[in-house]
């Protein structure tokens, strides 16, 4: 049966205006964010004495706020692009997972990491390879396969892992090739599983996270984490922070603020900056960097915004550690070289997008892959017949019917 719109048309029109009223409320803060932007841009001692109040006011666990780093770029003021390095090597890594079905015939889960080495201003080609993981229940005890059928978030988490672990590894590989070193990953610095995790695993994945970060610090890389379209305000509770001496002010607010809740920091940016600009750089002030920072300072994660192109949205986030942060060279090398990057396809960094290509594993190669398990599985003679649940959903998604001509 097909969707039957006309039952629709009230919502829609409810929507539209709902989605109206939110635009017009999102006008008017983006003035008033923009207005504290130009009117803060160079109070460097009233923003920090601002969030040193805010900080020691609020719960640690909900305030999350920006620290700009250094003091001599003005806050409301695009940076362009130096010019960039003659050669460098850029390292990315990404990954994808199959997980568990307990609908299948037999339990597995597979991730797989692409990597990309590209030779920047050498006119070599990229170098790429995989890395593939396969997991199965290993032990006799029936109980092994109940636990097997894990909640899918671990197996991302266990990804997440993989990811960072086989870039730190790749970095090393890399270290001895042309100018300076660039490890970049399609997603945050300041890595922090979801909840709901079991907590052990997750301390341990945070931590090996961390190693990882030391790891290609101590390989003399610079690293970065590349976040598409972030939905973060961060900058804006920093706006936010100055009331805090107002009369009446309630700390709460920081936490859900009623001031810019409509917006997030990328809708600030989108007014001023150019393609190819990038916003000061920011400490990230949250519980979860204070942990990075007390495990190890020069882990503590910065960021900035970058605009990778024209048109609205083409804005990213770029997370980097203390130690790429600290040095505004550095800075200007990683902003010049993600940016480059982002020329090549259009607004998105070439070699994030090749390791994404190189990592996914297709349908056909998750067929192909449970086909040769259940080869081997029937020549032990274990049967392989899926549960009668899933030959149903396989029918229904691949727009079959087991009544047509009914």
């Amino acid at each position: 049966m097909t969707l039957e719109f006309e039952k629709l048309t009230s919502s829609v029109e409810d929507m539209v205006q709902q989605t109206s009223q939110r635009w017009s409320q999102q006008q008017d803060q983006l003035r008033e964010a923009r207005k504290r932007l130009r009117a803060h841009a160079t109070s460097w001692k009233e923003i920090d004495e601002a969030l040193d109040r805010a900080i020691n006011k609020s719960d640690e666990k909900y305030y999350r706020s920006a620290r700009p780093l250094h003091k001599n770029h003005r806050l409301d003021v695009g940076i362009p692009p130096a010019e960039l390095l003659p050669q460098a090597t850029i390292v990315a890594c990404d990954g994808s997972q199959i997980v568990p079905d307990r609908h299948a015939p037999f339990l597995y889960y597979l991730i797989n990491v692409g990597t990309i080495t590209y030779y920047q201003g050498s006119g070599e080609p990229p170098d790429v390879l995989t890395s593939p993981i396969l997991q199965y229940p290993r032990g006799a005890d029936i109980d092994e396969d109940d636990a097997f059928t894990l909640n899918s978030a671990l197996v991302n988490l266990w990804r997440d892992r993989h990811e960072i672990e086989t870039l730190a590894e790749a970095v090393r590989q890399a270290r001895d090739f042309l100018g300076p070193q660039l490890a970049i990953m399609d997603q945050r610095l300041l890595y922090w599983p979801a909840g709901g995790l079991p907590g052990r695993e997750s301390h341990k994945v945070v931590e090996a996270w961390q190693d990882s970060m030391t790891d290609m610090r101590h390989a003399g890389a610079l690293l970065a984490g590349y976040i598409d379209r972030p939905g973060k305000r961060s900058v804006l509770t920093m706006l936010h922070s100055l009331d805090i001496n107002r009369p009446g002010f309630k700390v709460s607010e920081l936490y859900n603020s009623p001031l810019f809740n409509r917006l997030t920091d990328i809708d600030l940016y989108e007014l001023f900056l150019q393609p190819g600009d990038r916003s000061a750089v920011f400490a990230e002030i949250s519980q979860h960097n204070s942990a990075f920072r007390r495990r190890d300072p020069e882990n503590e994660v910065c960021f900035f915004y970058l605009r990778t192109g024209e048109g609205k949205g083409q804005l990213a986030r770029v997370d980097i550690p203390m130690w790429v942060a600290r040095d505004e060279t550095t800075v200007s090398a990683v902003h010049a070289l993600i940016y480059d990057q982002c020329q090549i396809l259009g607004n998105y960094p070439y070699v994030i997008t090749r390791a994404d290509e190189i990592a996914v594993v297709g349908k056909r190669d998750q067929e192909e892959l449970e086909n040769r398990i259940a080869l081997r599985l029937a020549e032990q003679g274990i049967d392989t017949t899926m549960t009668s649940k899933q030959q149903s959903k396989d029918y229904a998604r691949a727009s079959k019917t087991r009544h047509e001509g009914i």
